[in-house]
C-alpha cells in the first residue's frame, strides 16, 4: 500500500512538475524572443497553445511578459501539491500551499537556469560548434541571464567565466528558496523543484 501511494505522489509530482515547467518553458521563450522557428521552440508553443490561448483572453500579455503562462504554471504546482496533501492524509491550510506553490515555480525556474547554463558549459566544452536545435535553443533561453555577469568578468582570453559567477549565484537563490519552504512548514517531497 506505502508503494502504490509513493508511485501515486510520483506520477502527480512528475506530471504536473512537467506541465508547469511547460507553461515556465513558454514564458522563457517569449521573454527571450528565442526563435520562434526552431522545432523545438514550436512544439512548446503548439503544446501549450490551447490552455494559453483560452487563459490569454482573461489575463492578457504584459507586453513580452505572458501572464497565463505563469498562472498556468502556478497552478500545475498548486494541484500537484493538493493532490499530494490528499493521498498522504495531511491537512495544510490552503494559504501555506499556496505560498509552497509560488516558491516551487520560482525554484522550477532557478532549476531550469542552472541546469541550462550547466549544459551549455559541457556543451562548449565538447561540443563548441554545435548546431543541434536544443542547443541553439537552450543558449538563447540563459544567455540574458548570462550577459549582466558577462559586463562584470570580462572573457580572459577565450575562457569565460561569466557562467561560474551566475552558477554561484543561483545556487545560492536555490539555498534561500528551500530554506523559506522549510520554515513554512514544507511536506517533503509535496512540491515540484523544491
Amino acid at each position: 500500500m506505502i508503494t502504490l501511494m509513493q508511485l501515486l505522489i510520483h506520477a502527480i509530482q512528475f506530471g504536473f512538475g512537467l506541465l508547469a515547467g511547460l507553461f515556465l518553458l513558454r514564458l522563457l521563450l517569449q521573454l527571450s524572443r528565442a526563435n520562434f522557428y526552431n522545432p523545438i521552440a514550436q512544439a512548446v508553443y503548439q503544446a501549450t497553445r490551447l490552455p494559453i490561448g483560452a487563459l490569454t483572453r482573461v489575463l492578457p500579455p504584459i507586453g513580452r511578459f505572458n501572464t497565463a503562462s505563469l498562472v498556468l504554471a502556478l497552478g500545475c504546482q498548486w494541484l500537484a501539491i493538493a493532490l499530494t496533501l490528499l493521498v498522504v492524509g495531511a491537512e495544510v491550510p490552503a494559504m501555506r500551499w499556496m505560498v509552497w506553490g509560488v516558491l516551487g515555480t520560482a525554484a522550477l525556474l532557478v532549476n531550469f537556469y542552472f541546469y541550462g547554463i550547466f549544459a551549455i558549459v559541457i556543451l562548449s566544452w565538447i561540443a563548441p560548434q554545435a548546431n543541434h536545435p536544443a542547443a541553439a535553443l537552450l543558449w538563447q533561453l540563459v544567455d540574458p541571464a548570462l550577459a549582466p555577469a558577462r559586463r562584470l568578468i570580462p572573457s580572459l582570453g577565450g575562457l569565460d567565466l561569466s557562467p561560474m559567477l551566475v552558477l554561484f549565484g543561483l545556487g545560492a537563490v536555490r539555498i534561500l528558496l528551500h530554506n523559506l519552504a522549510a520554515t513554512t512548514g514544507l511536506i517533503g517531497g509535496a512540491v515540484p523543484g523544491l
